[in-house]
């Protein structure tokens, strides 16, 4: 009877160890499974009155700041202040060099179900069709959107810290070096920049600082270099207390 019990305790505490190697292989397979992350993303806002600005025949080339890096990219597009329709002949992501210059080796086409055109309808927004890029973590992108028609920038994100630039008449959206017609301030219509990542590297490194300038920066004079507030932060000495959200969390933790 005793060896019995003894065999029976043994296949049972076997099977528990079984259930727990099995639970954490699962686990740990969540962990590595890939998700759509925000690397970057500002708010849509109205234009103010009287500022608007009007593009035609144009390419606008937004730069972008990226936090979390990743293999493969799409883009959000607003039109959601905007009473007419928002055309978009064609779009291109890279990563930007200097300037309004990007790197070619890393040019890629924007499509937008299956189409380089698009048509984003009054009060709506649009993802484009996702794309391998490598978009490596904290490092500037160059998003580029020909625009073909008369197109007022209705929606756009007005206090942007970052100069990004319109170029002379003509679509330029893959081109190296961008004939600057003139440098904004502002991100028209570009709401978001996502990357693909595993789970883990959602949870370790999509973090953003926050600070009294760090929303708009408002305070903090435009650049064309990489003065963002997501790694200058990092760059603060350890008695600088900073307040950070990783998706729905908020920790306050002190800044090494």
């Amino acid at each position: 009877m005793g060896n019995r019990w003894r065999i029976v305790s043994i296949a049972t505490v076997m099977v528990v160890v079984l259930i727990i190697v099995e639970a954490a292989s699962a686990a740990q397979a969540n962990l590595a499974r890939e998700h759509w992350i925000g690397t970057w993303a500002t708010a849509p806002q109205p234009a103010l009155p009287g500022e608007i600005d009007t593009f035609r025949n144009e390419t606008l080339r937004l730069i972008v700041h990226t936090s979390a890096e990743g293999k493969e990219v799409r883009i959000k597009i607003s039109n959601t202040y905007g009473d007419q329709p928002l055309l978009i002949r064609g779009a291109h992501i890279a990563r930007r060099t200097a300037g309004a210059e990007i790197d070619s080796a890393s040019d890629r086409k924007l499509l937008f179900q299956r189409h380089a055109s698009v048509s984003v309808p009054s009060h709506s927004q649009i993802l484009s069709d996702p794309v391998e890029f490598e978009a490596p973590a904290l490092s500037d992108l160059a998003i580029s959107l020909f625009l073909p028609q008369s197109t007022k920038a209705t929606t756009s994100h007005i206090l942007a810290p970052q100069t990004s630039y319109v170029s002379s008449t003509g679509d330029f959206t893959g081109a190296v070096k961008l004939p600057v017609k003139k440098t904004i301030d502002s991100w028209p219509f570009l709401t978001g920049v996502d990357v693909v990542a595993p789970l883990m590297e959602r949870r370790l490194s999509h973090w953003d600082c926050l600070s009294p300038t760090a929303t708009d920066q408002s305070r903090m004079p435009i650049t064309a270099g990489r003065t963002h507030w997501r790694s200058d932060c990092r760059k603060l000495g350890s008695k600088v207390a900073t307040w950070c959200v990783e998706s729905r969390e908020h920790r306050k933790s002190a800044v090494a």
